[in-house]
């Protein structure tokens, strides 16, 4: 479900400590009637989501919330993931699960490295399996710069003649290797985007590697990237 939902799905196999149900058929109806929220609004903070509390990141008032019908398309494409995965491929099921263990160490703020980690095993997995593909495909001893023009090629994109992922390379070994080219340090440096963008792309990427096809939203991204570079070459 948290990969077949899409790149900014919120969907969630290991509960927020915010999480609260609220036992309501539809969205109507706390849109209707504010009361249903009060479990949410006034339930204690005492836990340690981002160290201590929510640090006003939970919105306390119902006009803060953003109310959305469910999706049958993501349900789709979710349907699709499940029928396509080969779960004896282990290369696929080590991605997935460092996937996952990803976000669930990234609720808890004394983790938050250890997130990162994760979300580089998931990308090393990836990667992976795209150089089995290319050496099946008769591709001698395939580098990253050929793993990056398989994902282009897929993703019908112009070549970016760049590494895999190049623009998270320095954060993997920095993350990974303790004294680097970077200079050692006893807590590696990175951003929170740096988890929630590679996550993000790394769904798109297994999806596709798992179905054959692009999912809805990583398609929607893609064309925002060709209109995006074009306007670019426009000017």
């Amino acid at each position: 479900m948290y990969v077949g939902n899409g790149e900014s799905s919120s969907v969630r196999l290991y509960p927020l400590p915010i999480f609260q149900d609220i036992e309501v058929n539809s969205t109507d109806a706390v849109v209707e009637d504010g009361s249903l929220l009060s479990p949410l609004l006034h339930s204690a903070r005492s836990d340690d989501y981002f160290m201590s509390g929510n640090h006003g990141l939970l919105p306390d008032k119902l006009e803060q919330y953003e109310f959305v019908d469910w999706d049958e398309r993501r349900l789709e494409n979710a349907t699709d993931l499940f029928k396509s995965i080969d779960t004896s491929d282990p290369l696929i099921i080590r991605g997935l699960h460092a996937l996952l263990k990803s976000e669930m160490s990234f609720c808890h703020f004394q983790f938050r490295d250890a997130s990162l980690a994760y979300s580089h095993i998931a990308l090393d997995a990836a990667h992976s399996i795209i150089l089995r593909r290319l050496r099946e495909a008769g591709v001698a001893n395939p580098t990253s710069y050929d793993a990056q023009k398989y994902m282009d090629e897929a993703y019908g994109i112009p070549p970016t003649k760049r590494r895999f992922f190049e623009d998270y390379y320095a954060d993997r070994v920095r993350n990974f290797h303790t004294d680097n080219r970077y200079g050692a340090e006893p807590i590696p440096f990175f951003s929170i985007d740096d988890i929630w963008d590679l996550n993000a792309a790394l769904k798109g990427l297994f999806f596709f590697l798992i179905t054959g096809e692009l999912h809805d939203e990583t398609r929607s991204d893609v064309d925002e990237y060709l209109k995006h570079n074009t306007l670019q070459r426009e000017h």
